[in-house]
């Protein structure tokens, strides 16, 4: 999915959890200080990430990747090459990571074929979702990338649930709208504009903190995703994307 990459596999969960340096961080802080190596992964455990592009000198206000919870907020892009990233790591929310050096993770990977295997999916995986991030912003019109927002953040968060007769999906915690602008690249008005039409539409709800959206709303992104890649692949997306969310 596009801005927030698939959790890690288990076996490289419980290699961070048993030989990794876990670290603290308040929101606003970089995962990355300038004199950290990039030859470090590092794997959230509570909390949410962003990445921009540019480094802690340049951030970008704008263009804004996610890392919730069993994911990888970096060192991954030049884990086999060593050469410099483009983009860095902060803390959106207070942040606990597991930190551990990538040639440790190698020297597993060299042990056990299951783990390389896994290690090497995984990091072909981040790519795509960074790739289809992209592809998304340069051409979906804003409406359709806040509505792939809610998608993708419903793989991670979001449960199916029957309202009054229709399937809509229940988001407990969602971004701001101040973040919201910033993965999808567009303004706080636009962004503003578009929850509005949604809500117009009766396609959005909230009892406080807790959002709500009709599941057909988002029919119309995912079947871009499905358009969008090659149809010659091993696995292909399925048609319909509501297994992926737990009822």
């Amino acid at each position: 999915m596009p801005w927030i990459t698939p959790p890690v596999p288990p076996e490289l969960e419980a290699l961070f959890r048993a030989e990794g340096q876990v670290r603290q961080l308040n929101g606003g802080e970089y995962v990355y200080t300038p004199r950290m190596p990039l030859s470090l992964m590092s794997l959230i455990t509570q909390g949410v990430a962003g990445r921009t592009f540019g480094s802690m000198y340049s951030q970008s206000k704008q263009g804004m990747a996610l890392a919730v919870a069993h994911r990888i907020c970096g060192g991954n892009h030049t884990f086999h090459s060593g050469r410099p990233g483009n983009g860095r790591y902060f803390a959106v929310t207070p942040l606990e990571v597991i930190t551990l050096p990538n040639a440790r993770i190698k020297e597993r990977m060299g042990e056990c074929q299951t783990l390389r295997q896994a290690v090497e999916v995984q990091l072909e995986c981040c790519i795509q979702s960074d790739r289809i991030g992209l592809a998304a912003n340069s051409v979906l019109p804003v409406q359709d990338r806040v509505r792939l927002y809610f998608l993708s953040w419903a793989f991670a968060y979001g449960e199916l649930e029957m309202r009054s007769g229709a399937e809509w999906v229940r988001l407990e915690a969602v971004l701001p709208q101040t973040q919201v602008q910033r993965v999808t690249s567009s303004s706080l008005i636009q962004v503003k504009r578009c929850y509005a039409e949604l809500k117009a539409a009766g396609d959005l709800e909230s009892d406080g903190s807790t959002v709500f959206i009709r599941a057909s709303a988002l029919d119309g992104v995912w079947a871009w995703l499905c358009s969008s890649e090659e149809i010659t692949c091993d696995y292909a997306r399925p048609k319909d994307w509501r297994g992926f969310l737990q009822n």
